[in-house]
């Protein structure tokens, strides 16, 4: 979406941040401030919860700063919302690239992967980590509250580095690869054995020595099969990825909710099943299409209109 960025290069930096906050952050405030409503106090019990809603770890999560730096690689913490972790490398990634577009539109990938790259490997020098890639073990020291920024060097970035080759081999080798039938159809068996170690939990963890590298071959594969065959998708699973920011924010409070207040709800399985399991899923889907269409993406129209406004 970057390639024909017009204007200079300040307009395309501020329009590229704008468009991502706006897809980013509204939801997830809303989603958080609902979470934090719900739970902060445990009404069946009687008492505050203790850990993710303490005042200082809201404060965190709403500014998407990891809870605890020194502890569990590459999580620091979690968050009061616990997939918001993944969510300060995100907007981190967000912040390199949009500066990539200030220097120049044609190289924007190669600049973001020499400053990911020179970013890691400065804090992994300075703080003593060893050069392995491996994002379950870069551990960050405790120096002050600049140890909070320490998470920006931890080797789980280079998930990004990897789907910005991606998209580089797809805009360079388009036809050669891309449109190449054979490679289409021998990405059928590679992505099935992917979704094969995913599925029993090989290289399990994250990062691309674990799971990452994974990841990144399922979405080569696809987009490989998607481009060579002319394959068209079910509508349905179309409208599951465009839902998907939306699904992966409120299947927390949903789980919660069940976990929490199940039992006080009649037509809930009060033992762990098949059944609960289906239910959850339901009603996150239920609501993630809802939360989309009346929230998310009007704040997405709002991103748009505002980047244009220079």
């Amino acid at each position: 979406s970057t390639r024909n960025a017009s204007g200079d290069s300040f307009a395309r930096f501020y329009s590229f941040l704008t468009k991502r906050i706006f897809r980013i952050y509204p939801i997830y405030f809303i989603v958080l401030s609902v979470y934090v409503s719900l739970f902060c106090y445990n009404f069946n019990e009687g008492h505050f919860t203790l850990y993710e809603f303490t005042l200082s770890n809201i404060i965190k999560s709403f500014l998407l700063i990891p809870l605890d730096p020194n502890i569990s690689p590459p999580f620091y913490g979690w968050g009061t919302l616990i997939v918001s972790w993944t969510l300060g490398y995100e907007m981190y990634f967000y912040l390199v690239f949009s500066f990539a577009l200030l220097i120049s539109t044609k190289y924007r990938s190669y600049i973001s992967i020499a400053i990911l790259m020179t970013v890691y490997l400065c804090l992994s020098i300075s703080f003593g980590n060893p050069i392995d890639f491996n994002a379950n073990t870069f551990h960050v020291p405790f120096y002050g509250y600049h140890s909070y920024l320490g998470f920006t060097g931890n080797p789980i970035i280079f998930d990004f580095v990897l789907g910005m080759l991606i998209a580089e081999c797809y805009l360079r080798f388009h036809k050669e690869v891309f449109e190449n039938k054979m490679i289409g159809y021998l990405s059928v068996p590679v992505i099935t054995l992917c979704f094969t170690m995913w599925l029993t939990g090989f290289k399990s963890g994250q990062g691309i020595t674990n799971t990452g590298f994974i990841a990144c071959l399922i979405v080569f594969c696809t987009i490989c099969i998607e481009t060579s065959t002319k394959i068209e998708f079910p509508k349905f699973m179309i409208l599951m990825g465009t839902c998907s920011y939306s699904l992966y924010l409120i299947h927390v409070p949903i789980k919660k909710i069940i976990e929490i207040y199940g039992k006080d709800i009649p037509f809930i399985p009060q033992e762990p099943s098949v059944m609960m399991y289906l239910m959850s899923i339901s009603a996150s889907i239920s609501l993630s299409i809802t939360m989309y269409y009346m929230v998310e993406k009007k704040f997405i129209d709002i991103g748009h209109n505002l980047s244009k406004k220079i």
